[in-house]
């Protein structure tokens, strides 16, 4: 196995079984995983699976670690623009 495609794999799996609406599932695969350089990427899909599981606060706090980790597209921006406000 080539150790340069396990991480880019387990994102796609990742966004795969979010997809197929396995959240949990999908956050454990993440959090098993040192995602190194794909920081970005994965704080995203973090994001996107605590707002599937309605973890608004996480879900805000994993979107700003990837931003910090230096992902800065468009679609990042509007995912966090568009949380609602934690009350």
């Amino acid at each position: 196995v080539d150790e340069g495609l396990i991480l880019p794999a387990s994102l796609r799996l990742g966004r795969v079984i979010l997809a197929q609406g396995d959240a949990e599932r999908a956050l454990a695969l993440v959090n098993n995983l040192d995602p190194q350089s794909f920081e970005g990427g994965f704080g995203e899909l973090r994001g996107d699976i605590y707002v599937a599981l309605g973890r608004i606060v996480d879900a805000r706090d994993a979107y700003v670690a990837a931003q910090q980790s230096g992902s800065s597209s468009d679609g990042l921006r509007m995912k966090l623009d568009n949380l609602p406000d934690e009350s």
